[in-house]
C-alpha cells in the first residue's frame, strides 16, 4: 500500500492556518513560576492583537521581562534589574519561563508547538571562613520541547 502525499493541498492550508490561528512562532502560551511577582501564572495568547492592561503594579511589565528572557534576552536590555536574581521571587531559589511558541504543522497534526522553556536557579553556598556570608550564583538551564540545550541553539 502507497501513500501518496497531496501537496495542492498541504500549501494551502499552511496558507489559511496563519489567518485562523496565528503566525509561525506567534507566542500561544506565556507560563511563569516563581517569576518576580507571580508564583504561578499561565497566559493564552489568541492568533491576533493581544493586550496586556490593568492598573499599576499588577505585573504587566513583568510579563514583557519574561517574554525577553525566556526568548534568550538579556537583563541589561530590560532596564529593571541588573542580574537574573532579582528576577527570581523573593524567597524563592528558582524561577521559571515556558513559551509556547506556534508551529503551523501543529493544526494539521503533524507535529507540536515549540516549547521553549528557561530555569533560572540560584545556588547558594557558604563562604569557608567568613561567619554568615552566603555566596550564591545565578545559572540558567534552557530547553526546547522538553530536551536541554545550550543557550545559543
Amino acid at each position: 500500500m502507497s501513500i501518496k502525499f497531496n501537496y495542492k493541498k498541504y500549501r494551502r492550508l499552511l496558507r489559511e492556518i496563519p489567518k485562523v490561528h496565528g503566525a509561525k512562532a506567534s507566542i500561544v502560551r506565556l507560563k511563569l513560576t516563581d517569576f518576580i511577582i507571580y508564583n504561578h501564572v499561565e497566559l493564552f495568547a489568541g492568533p491576533n492583537v493581544n493586550f496586556i492592561i490593568g492598573p499599576n503594579g499588577i505585573g504587566k511589565s513583568t510579563i514583557v521581562c519574561a517574554i525577553c528572557l525566556g526568548l534568550a534576552g538579556k537583563p541589561k536590555l530590560l532596564g529593571r534589574a541588573s542580574g537574573l536574581k532579582e528576577y527570581i521571587r523573593r524567597g524563592c531559589h528558582q524561577a521559571t519561563i515556558e513559551i509556547e511558541l506556534f508551529n503551523p504543522l501543529s493544526v494539521s497534526g503533524m507535529e507540536r508547538n515549540y516549547v521553549v522553556k528557561r530555569v533560572i536557579q540560584e545556588t547558594v553556598s557558604k563562604e569557608k571562613g567568613l561567619k554568615d556570608k552566603d555566596k550564591s550564583t545565578v545559572s540558567s538551564e534552557w530547553y526546547w520541547n522538553g530536551r536541554r540545550v545550550p543557550e545559543k541553539e
